[in-house]
């Protein structure tokens, strides 16, 4: 019962990312023109953007092995801490996007 807020934490973050590479297929017509990230346009212009949801799985993964570790190792502070920082940038990202929907 005590991991029950880490483990919804991570499930929003993992949600919202998930929500973001839908919203990065759906418009992949057009992704060099919205996305704001300097390294993903990168990518995506040298590699395709299956390279660029290939390298977000990958940081997501590793993400996910670092809060895990941290939890794990009794090091709960740094745990806590990165998945609050985590948790609160994809927050941010996931309102932005439900605004976005929202004012269709």
């Amino acid at each position: 019962m005590r991991n029950w807020p880490f483990v919804m934490a991570w499930a929003l973050i993992l949600g919202v990312g998930a929500c973001d590479t839908y919203f990065a297929w759906y418009y992949r017509a057009v992704f060099e023109a919205w996305e704001m990230n300097p390294l993903a346009r990168l990518v995506a212009s040298h590699l395709g953007l299956g390279a660029v949801f290939g390298l977000k799985a990958a940081v997501m993964a590793f993400a996910v092995a670092v809060a895990a570790a941290c939890h794990r190792c009794r090091r709960r502070a740094t745990g806590i801490l990165y998945t609050a920082c985590l948790g609160g940038v994809h927050l941010l990202l996931g309102l932005h996007y439900l605004i976005g929907i929202l004012q269709r």
